[in-house]
């Protein structure tokens, strides 16, 4: 008998039946949705990692840091802005206290490193930004970044290359606090940054709005809520102000070091790392902390894997309840086609064949409502990381990954099926046709 018409037996076989196909099914359908889901996960992390990590760095390019114990979270944000506290001191506020500094001496043991062409002082300000005010109440401030570097997404105006000197862009849950019903009201109006001095006192600066940003609502909010932007000039400014003449002055949190054309950047970087007997700096570049994070990643996929799978072998008992029904209720049915001259292995076959497509439609019936439900939370997920990555898309498939995952079911099915397969290839034709 040949294979076609036995798949078209199966079909039709299961479509007599189609209640309890249907139900079987959707039992491997939710292994398959919980697989696809953990598939389209580690996907969109991979490919949204990269980008963040790859956005604004060049294959020439390595990144330092001193090398930082875990400080752990502070609060997370509120939706409210709080009102500032003078007695708190620079890291107490906020999310997070300052981190471990580079220091001249260390740029320069960096800068004469063969390879290194130069350094670029790419980080976020170390500056004791502490509360802003119009006035009135003085309200808690995170960060001052560089509006170039970390553009955030803003509310008004809706495009803007960079800020320009004398002014910053806050954030918009500020504006009901400073007196504002809306952000266009804010542009243009006078606001006043504190910073805080090496002695301990504080000193304001008179600034105007010039953008309104969004509240950071995404996971990584609780690092940029509050924070407020500045051009590069203003930013400078600050720094010198608060740091210059003090022993905190040229520190940085990280750098970016630019390498000679043709310099080897692993070799540069074993270098780097060298200094100080090796215990000193953090070296990366940004191909390495994505392979890094793919890793992470990966990990976390084979966990949630896991839990889908436990899922999916316990579906697969019901491809196994269900066969076995099957042949208890087509018994006479079997015996005639083996009476009538089918072999054996067709018999069994045919066994197989059906449960291979109750698997395989498990796996379409589950990936497609994950596909489905992707569409529907791709805008949520867009948003929740609008606060570090603009992207047009949040969830990505990885289309060959599900196709194989749904062949793949069908595989495992029809393993399932192999018991009874077998028994359905032992009848003997006389005892079947006997049965009621």
């Amino acid at each position: 008998m040949h294979i076609s018409d036995i798949t078209r037996r199966a079909l039709r076989n299961l479509w007599q039946a189609r209640t309890r196909t249907i139900l079987t099914a959707l039992a491997i359908g939710i292994g398959a949705f919980s697989l696809a889901v953990t598939i389209a996960l580690g996907t969109s992390l991979d490919i949204l990692t990269k980008r963040l990590i790859t956005r604004d760095a060049a294959a020439n390019e390595l990144q330092v840091q001193v090398f930082q114990a875990n400080s752990g979270f502070g609060e997370a944000p509120s939706e409210k802005p709080k009102e500032f506290d003078p007695t708190k001191r620079v890291g107490e506020q906020g999310s997070f206290g300052p981190p471990p500094t580079l220091k001249q001496a260390d740029l320069t043991d960096i800068d004469a490193v063969e390879g290194v062409a130069r350094i670029d002082r790419r980080a976020e300000f170390t500056v004791p930004l502490r509360y802003l005010t119009t006035g009135g109440k003085k309200y808690e401030t995170s960060y001052l970044l560089r509006f170039i570097d970390e553009k955030p997404a803003l509310v008004a105006p809706t495009e803007l290359t960079d800020l320009t000197t004398g002014t910053v862009a806050i954030q918009e849950q500020f504006l009901s606090e400073l007196g504002y019903a809306s952000a266009e009201e804010a542009l243009g109006k006078p606001v006043t940054l504190g910073l805080e001095l090496p002695d301990g006192t504080f000193t304001e600066q008179a600034f105007t709005i010039g953008a309104v940003a969004q509240r950071p609502n995404g996971i990584f909010s609780v690092f940029t809520a509050g924070s407020v932007h500045v051009n590069q000039a203003d930013g400078d400014r600050l720094y010198d102000l608060v740091a210059k003449g003090t022993a905190d002055y040229n520190q940085f949190y990280g750098v970016t070091v630019i390498l000679d054309d043709g310099a080897d950047a692993d070799i540069v970087k074993d270098r780097i790392a060298a200094l100080g007997e090796g215990k000193r700096f953090q070296v990366s570049n940004p191909s390495e902390i994505g392979d890094d994070a793919s890793s992470v990643i990966r990990t976390i996929q084979l966990v949630l894997g896991g839990f889908a799978a436990i899922v999916l072998f316990a579906a697969l008992f019901g491809v196994v309840n269900t066969q076995l029904m099957s042949v208890f209720q087509r018994t006479r049915e079997i015996g005639l086609m083996k009476a009538l001259g089918m072999p054996s292995t067709a018999v069994s076959r045919l066994f197989l064949i059906e449960a291979a497509l109750i698997g395989v439609a498990g796996g379409l019936v589950g990936t497609l409502t994950a596909w489905g439900a992707s569409l529907a939370l791709d805008g949520p997920a867009r948003k929740l990381v609008s606060d570090i990555i603009q992207v047009d898309k949040a969830i990505y498939f990885n289309w060959a990954q599900i196709l194989i995952m749904v062949l793949a079911l069908g595989v495992i099915a029809a393993l399932a099926g192999l018991l009874p397969a077998r028994r359905a290839a032992k009848l003997d034709p006389i005892e079947a046709l006997r049965t009621e």
